[in-house]
């Protein structure tokens, strides 16, 4: 699974970020990064709509598309932490058991 992450984080900065509030879905895109133990860290300013549902509440999901050609795709659900400076720094907590890969072959 760690060969999988690191080649797909490799190769991407773009994923689908997926938040709720009071039951309405919302879905954005964010620019990310990662490390070497392959945590994902992007930034947000406190007002973007995905930052306040993230601070209300931290489960969301992600998508991260490796190959569009191929349908190659990961979804992840997740827990945002959130760490405070002058604009917000995300990381996600990747919860390896909901971890997909979504491959469509044409």
């Amino acid at each position: 699974m760690e060969e999988l992450l690191q080649q797909y984080f490799s190769e991407n900065t773009l994923m689908q970020l997926a938040t709720i509030n009071n039951g309405q879905p919302w879905l954005c895109n964010v620019y990310f990064v990662t490390d070497e133990e392959n945590n994902i860290y992007w930034t947000s300013t406190k007002a973007r709509r995905h930052s306040k549902e993230i601070l209300k509440d931290p489960n969301s999901a992600c998508t991260i598309v490796y190959d569009s050609k191929r349908k190659q795709a990961l979804q992840m659900n997740l827990i945002v932490n959130i760490f405070l400076i002058p604009f917000y720094l995300f990381s996600l907590d990747i919860n390896i058991k909901t971890l997909h890969q979504e491959t469509y072959l044409q």
